[in-house]
């Protein structure tokens, strides 16, 4: 686990260096620059605050980055739609391709992340290949989300920081 520090995080670059999840850690004399944050901003700090307490605390086995990248999985609307229907039953690539809406090639790209990533499984039957869902957990997962969806989806919407194409 990287030092405990009240900074930003930032991806590591070339000449910075970076704790075990691939941060940059701030210089002293950066810190030393930084304005006195109040504990509202502390607990949106990489390593220490309030947040402590949450699943996802220093003492977590599953590193922060491991789970930002399991999210970052289920951001790309085409990967998230493909996974709803290899949920709802094993799907061919022609089934995802038209239900999904999308080129065949872009399909298959994502296809091979949720396959790479363990979210989808592929099995050969005669001359066609059947995916499904890896983990049958991942419709709870989605499920549980939703509401959450809902309650933020003008927000979300609006968003400017995480690109307007995500809709």
């Amino acid at each position: 686990m990287g030092p405990v520090h009240s900074g930003r995080c930032y991806p590591a670059s070339p000449g910075r260096p970076a704790d075990a999840h691939g941060f940059v850690i701030p210089s002293a004399a950066a810190e030393a620059k930084r304005p006195v944050r109040s504990e509202k901003h502390d607990r949106f700090s990489c390593y220490n605050g309030p947040m402590d307490s949450l699943p996802l605390a220093k003492s977590d086995p599953v590193p922060a980055a491991a789970t930002a990248r399991f999210f970052r999985v289920l951001g790309d609307p085409t990967r998230l739609r493909i996974l709803e229907l290899l949920l709802a039953g094993p799907r061919t690539v022609s089934e995802l391709t038209a239900a999904a809406g999308a080129p065949r090639a872009r399909v298959s790209n994502h296809l091979a992340c949720l396959r790479w990533c363990g979210f989808a499984q592929a099995e050969r039957r005669g001359r066609q290949v059947m995916y499904r869902a890896a983990d049958p957990r991942l419709a709870g997962l989605l499920a549980a989300a939703r509401p959450l969806i809902v309650d933020r989806a003008d927000h979300l919407a609006s968003c400017q920081r995480i690109g307007p194409d995500w809709i």
